[in-house]
């Protein structure tokens, strides 16, 4: 195997985990937004705005917990910025 293809290979294997990461990171936003219109109601434009800036899976898992603590969206994201975990 060449020095081309291997790099080749490599940029596939990462293009594949980023998409996945990606992929997860959507799942949990959804079960975020469907828990929290379940226990919140709606969440405003401005809920919603930071919702989808939120990065990294497991932040999003932690915030879905919280869920069940807070009686508004904004208690929800008091503190988070977007960002990796």
């Amino acid at each position: 195997m060449t020095g081309a293809e291997v790099l080749l290979r490599k940029g596939r294997e990462e293009g594949r985990e980023e998409g996945r990461e990606e992929g997860r990171e959507e799942a949990v936003r959804d079960l975020l937004l469907q828990l929290g219109r379940l226990r919140l109601g709606e969440p405003d434009a401005a809920a919603t705005a930071r919702i989808a800036e939120l990065r990294g899976a497991e932040r999003m898992k932690l915030l879905c917990e919280r869920v069940l603590a807070v009686e508004t969206w904004e208690d929800l994201l008091a503190g988070e910025y977007p960002g990796p975990d």
